[in-house]
């Protein structure tokens, strides 16, 4: 006779191995309504970034709980932003009272956080997981830009250097004259789902998915999904519960 009972693990969503799993902060949006891709929000910026290494820690802490409730092979991880951001105007608001820098002010701190970022991904390749990073995102603010850059230019080399595919659509979001397009925003920081084809056209030539399957009518049977994430349907993915939007 069994004298103490486990308490039951909550029942997880298995996906199919051939859908990619977007985690990231708010930018995972840009993957709804796309059977190719299952976004998942882990929470806002100012709470998921590499700016400390604390926070670095909390976001490793908060992928591994995520992971330990839905079982899934290929990664696509969508951070780095809000980092950028922060160094704008040395806080969340950079619009409240911008300050003027140039990239040499920040250089050490960008490459702290991409180091963060990549020890993130090594765990993931460790963990074995396929996994892919997208660039960070630009943003209709240049100054901005000048540090998502340089920070892009140093994932490049660190996501060679552990098996990581480097999803970089940078040199189709910008005009000649080096504007960003505005077509692909979603709002000032934010990307809309439009970068769906060229990100899926990297992961083809990759090997991580075999075909295009973006469809705006598509929605993941989120009744299905149990435990501590709930789908928003405002931004077509899912959040931790406990998350803001």
């Amino acid at each position: 006779m069994q004298l103490f009972r486990r308490k039951p693990k909550p029942p997880s969503f298995t996906l199919s191995e051939d859908v990619v799993f977007v985690i990231g902060d708010s930018h995972s949006r840009a993957f709804a309504h796309n059977g190719q891709f299952f976004p998942l929000f882990l929470g806002p910026g100012k709470q998921i970034n590499f700016v400390g290494e604390s926070q670095a820690v909390h976001v490793q802490s908060r992928i591994e709980k995520v992971l330990s409730n839905f079982q899934v092979r290929r990664i696509l991880t969508y951070f780095g932003e809000p980092d950028t951001r922060w160094y704008v105007g040395k806080g969340w608001y950079p619009w409240e009272g911008e300050v003027q820098f140039t990239l040499e002010d920040f250089r050490p701190e960008i490459e702290a956080c991409a180091q963060r970022y990549a020890k993130v991904l090594k765990w993931l390749v460790d963990q074995g997981f396929e996994v892919a990073c997208m660039n960070v995102t630009p943003t209709i603010r240049e100054d901005q830009n000048a540090l998502a850059h340089y920070y892009n230019t140093l994932l490049a080399p660190l996501c060679e250097s552990l098996g990581v595919v480097y999803v970089n659509i940078n040199a189709s979001l910008f005009t000649a004259e080096g504007k960003l397009n505005e077509s692909y925003c979603g709002d000032t920081v934010h990307l809309n789902n439009r970068i769906q084809p060229l990100v899926e056209t990297q992961l083809m030539d990759a090997g991580l998915i075999a075909e295009s399957g973006f469809n705006q009518n598509f929605d993941w049977d989120h009744l299905t999904i149990h435990g501590e994430y709930v789908y928003n349907e405002k931004f077509g993915c899912f959040v931790p519960k406990s998350s803001t939007s």
